[in-house]
């Protein structure tokens, strides 16, 4: 199978105008994850899945923070605690939360089968976001932190069955040049209930007034040299206009969800330059309140989500090399003061009403198709009609 690779010019930059080897591999392989949507439609009900771990176990969620209730995070199926002040479907989600969130709702599954001779489908749960929290501040051996993942390895011998050879990893952040890894969004904290929810969310979003050109929540990362952060946050803080705000992560304030949703909803766009890795959880918490996000690496989404964001990228995002920002050769605040306002409408319509509703997360209650049953559906069209095995594993 071949995939055409042209050479493309964004509006806001090139990106990257001469294809490497290197960047052919994850395109070829982000148009095969697309080609799966293009299947047919859905498993048969009741023959679809076996889950073969069940639960987590709370007991090592004390451990995670000591300081704070975490069991709070698993309450309301792993959403967390409502958020009063923004209204119906709000949680205040932890961000290392998708493995619960995704395991409650497949325990709730219809499709969900007793009998592994039934199945078509295994999913695999791994906590490894709360396993990594478990021991991060921790003084322990490396025997100590791994112990999970060790099992988990040695359960997972099963996969040298000749029936279980294509597993398919479901990930925060994927590994672009593996073909059996699928990134799926971080949750944000909207998490509604029903159509109604969503379409009420996009009305309001839609009826907002943005006051701000561009807007960046985090922090600076000087102990990394390569990063970009603060350059651009030299540039949204110099401007003598109010074209731009900076909700800066180290005091905390990105951690208020009030705080997060107010910046997006008055922002045109949102600049998402990597931070620790390329992929980004506040690259959703825009999308969510039509705040157009600016990249600088490939990446942090293009890369990641192929069941989630369009093939073409420029239809809801814009993005800017971040080596001509470190090199001091663009302006990103000037760059994006050059799109029109009708460009910026385009953008935001398509964000609010082709992108949004498939990144949220439901409750196990809810009839929409939302994040996880795009997931499910497009494994099972894989499965029925691409002649793929598949077998979860929540990492």
């Amino acid at each position: 199978m071949g995939v055409n690779v042209q050479q493309r010019a964004y509006k806001l930059g090139t990106y990257p105008v001469r294809f490497s080897f290197d960047y052919r591999v994850p395109m070829v392989l982000l148009h095969y994850h697309h080609l799966w949507q293009d299947c047919s439609p859905v498993f048969p009900r009741g023959s679809s899945s076996i889950f073969l771990q069940q639960g987590l176990d709370r007991s090592m969620c004390g451990d995670i923070m000591p300081w704070t209730d975490f069991f709070k995070y698993f309450n309301n199926e792993a959403l967390g605690e409502p958020i009063a002040n923004l209204g119906n479907g709000w949680y205040h989600a932890h961000q290392y939360s998708l493995e619960t969130i995704f395991h409650s709702r497949i325990l709730r599954h219809p499709c969900r089968v007793y009998d592994e001779n039934e199945a078509m489908l295994f999913y695999v749960p791994y906590f490894g976001g709360l396993d990594i929290l478990r021991w991060h501040l921790k003084n322990v051996s490396d025997d100590v932190k791994y112990t999970s993942a060790l099992d988990l390895m040695k359960w997972l011998e099963f996969l040298e069955l000749e029936q279980m050879k294509n597993p398919v990893k479901l990930m925060i952040e994927r590994q672009p040049w593996e073909v059996i890894d699928i990134g799926i969004p971080h949750p944000t904290f909207f998490h509604p209930h029903s159509e109604d929810d969503i379409v009420a969310r996009q009305q309001k979003i839609i009826g907002t007034t943005r006051k701000s050109l561009v807007s960046f929540a985090g922090a600076a990362r000087p102990d990394q040299p390569h990063c970009i952060r603060s350059i651009l946050i030299n540039q949204s803080t110099s401007t003598i206009s109010d074209n731009c705000q900076f909700l800066g992560c180290k005091s905390g304030g990105c951690d208020q969800p009030e705080s997060v949703t107010k910046l997006s909803l008055e922002s045109e766009f949102c600049l998402q330059p990597p931070g620790d890795s390329p992929a980004r959880k506040s690259v959703f918490d825009p999308l969510i309140s039509g705040c157009i996000p600016v990249f600088f690496d490939p990446f942090t989404a293009y890369y990641q989500y192929p069941w989630q964001l369009p093939e073409d990228h420029g239809k809801d995002s814009g993005f800017i090399d971040q080596e001509e920002v470190r090199q001091m050769k663009v302006n990103a605040v000037e760059r994006l003061s050059s799109i029109s306002a009708r460009e910026r409408e385009d953008m935001r319509r398509y964000v609010v009403h082709e992108v949004l509703p498939e990144l949220v997360y439901g409750d196990s209650s809810s009839r929409f198709e939302d994040a996880i049953s795009i997931t499910m559906n497009t494994c099972s069209r894989g499965l029925a009609e691409c002649n793929e095995f598949y077998i979860y594993h929540i990492t």
